[in-house]
This record gives structure tokens, sequence and C-alpha cells, in this order.
């Protein structure tokens, strides 16, 4: 019997073939595999439990006013402060401005203010100092100053303190 070489071709091919199948169905059962793991898991992956603490995001989630009592005292930071022109104020408004001010403070801005939304009242111009208070929307304050790029010196019932100035719209 005679060696047949178109056989032993058409056998190689079809070894060829088949594990190119056993490995595209390894692959696409791989891929299976962990579609169902995170079907599986998708929720508690993505979606926190109830019983989960809030996290806490930077965002003011309650209007509640806090006093100073229940705050924790602030540790010491050292103000930042810029040197900036003075623009000359009137005798009206330097009556109306407190007699000591924080050095540095920018007054061109000083003025009657609306609270757009609610904001933290801090002691120091920036957002890691403590929270003193928090100012309602729709409430009034009297801005003396601007410092450190965006924080308003401001007075709000009876307290002053700095406050993020975009939260703040001139009347």
């Amino acid at each position: 019997m005679p060696y047949d070489n178109r056989r032993q071709t058409e056998d190689e091919n079809t070894v060829i073939l088949n594990s190119t199948i056993k490995g595209i169905l390894a692959l696409f059962a791989t891929i299976l595999v962990v579609v169902v793991i995170v079907m599986l898991f998708a929720k508690s992956l993505f979606f926190p439990s109830a019983d989960a603490k809030p996290v806490k995001t930077g965002h003011l989630t309650q209007t509640e006013e806090i006093s100073v009592a229940e705050t924790e005292p602030a540790e010491e930071v050292e103000a930042v402060t810029t040197k900036k022109k003075k623009k000359k104020t009137t005798a009206e408004e330097e009556s109306s401005l407190p007699e000591s001010l924080p050095e540095g403070l920018d007054t061109s801005v000083a003025g009657d203010y609306t609270v757009n939304a609610a904001v933290y009242l801090h002691p120091e111009p920036n957002s890691s100092s403590a929270n003193l208070a928090t100012l309602p929307a729709g409430d009034s304050v009297k801005v003396y100053g601007n410092s450190n790029y965006g924080w308003y010196y401001l007075e709000w019932n009876g307290q002053t303190g700095y406050a993020w100035s975009s939260y703040l719209t001139k009347k």
C-alpha cells in the first residue's frame, strides 16, 4: 500500500484546526466566568449596603447651623497672606469697617452680600480650618475684604470669619 501524502496533510490540518478551536473556546469560557463573577458581586462592588456609614465628600449635605461650642478646637494654622494694592476707601466705607481687620486684606470687594448656597464659616482662609458655623442660603452677610485668592472675610450674626467667595453674591 503506497504512502498517501494528501492524507497526512489533511490530518495535520485537522489537528491545527482542533487546537485553534480549543483555544477560542477556552477564551470564551474564561470571559464567561469573569462576567458571571462580576454579575454575582456587582451589587456589593458598585452599590453600598444600607448599613454603610456615609462618606464625607467635602460637599455640604445639611444647612443646620453649627455653634462654636459644638465644634472641636482648631489647631494652630499659619495664615498665608498676599500683598495687593488696596483701593482707596471713602469716609463712609471706613466708618463701616471693623477696627481690626486681618493683614493683607483686599477691601475692594467690601459690601453687603447674599449667601447663594449653604457655606461653612472658617476662622482661617482655608477649608482645612475648623468650621465656626454654617451660613444658610439666602442670609445676608457683610463682607470686609478678600484674602488668599477667593476667601472673603465677613461678618454674619456677630461672628467674623472666612467663607469661599463663589457662594456669595453682591447685593
